[in-house]
């Protein structure tokens, strides 16, 4: 059989998956969903899992074209669903977990389709850490990224830790993997994470790095033009972790 032929095969025995359609924008239609996109429980996902997302599923939503049956049918077998959002001129496709009693807290990844900056946006706490996804949001558009990250558990659905990307314990979830795939792709990665309120700091954004800045020769030149961008476009002080 022909890669096609078994394909084809595979998507009748398992049951074919349809693509969903956002009719509104990508930015409302997350905002509005959020609450449906973050569950209040969390399962690891197991290693065949996370094999089978990166060797299928992603890939055929990386692509030019629409999601293929086969695409549609695995990701629902991993208890996924595929929408398509925003305009034709910036058009997007959504990986999230179907909203029912059985959701996993696995986390959603937005592929960019038209041609965008090598760079993902990801947000590790939407719903714990306050005005980070609006934050997030708000850059996937006006750097025009090419993907967004979002959890998709609330930190505290697993009392070990496992269900938070901020943690070491939660670094075998589905948001380090596609984390780590886009990496190896040549993507930049930028986090947003928020600050507690009862910490004094002289700026309005801080950015950390995985390492020390004491100087503008430390920082990374990709990250140099988003940084000013929050100052130039978005009125707002910021300083390098030191």
């Amino acid at each position: 059989l022909s890669q096609d032929q078994s394909e084809h095969l595979a998507t009748s025995v398992l049951g074919a998956a349809e693509l969903e359609e956002w009719s509104g924008p990508l930015r409302r239609e997350l905002s509005a969903r959020v609450e449906q996109l973050v569950a209040p429980a969390f399962e690891p996902p197991r290693p065949s899992e996370l094999r089978l997302l990166s060797s299928v599923v992603l890939p055929g939503l990386a692509s030019r074209v629409a999601p293929s049956a086969w695409v549609r049918s695995v990701a629902g077998q991993l208890g996924y669903q595929i929408a398509g959002a925003g305009t034709a001129a910036d058009r997007s496709w959504v990986l999230h977990e179907l909203d029912s009693p059985q959701r996993r807290g696995r986390a959603l990844w937005v592929v960019r389709q038209s041609q965008s900056e090598p760079l993902a946006i990801e947000v590790p706490a939407p719903l714990w850490e306050l005005g980070t996804l609006s934050l997030g949001l708000a850059l996937f558009d006006a750097q025009q990224a090419r993907f967004l990250l979002l959890a998709g558990a609330r930190p505290d659905a697993s009392p070990d830790g496992a269900a938070d990307p901020r943690r070491a314990a939660g670094k075998q979830g589905t948001f380090q993997h596609l984390h780590e795939y886009m990496l190896s792709g040549g993507v930049s990665a930028l986090a947003i994470h928020g600050v507690q309120t009862d910490v004094q700091l002289p700026t309005e954004v801080v950015v950390q790095l995985d390492h020390p800045v004491l100087s503008d020769e430390q920082a990374w030149s990709w990250l140099a033009p988003h940084v000013q961008a929050l100052e130039t476009e978005g009125g707002l002080s910021w300083a390098w972790y030191r």
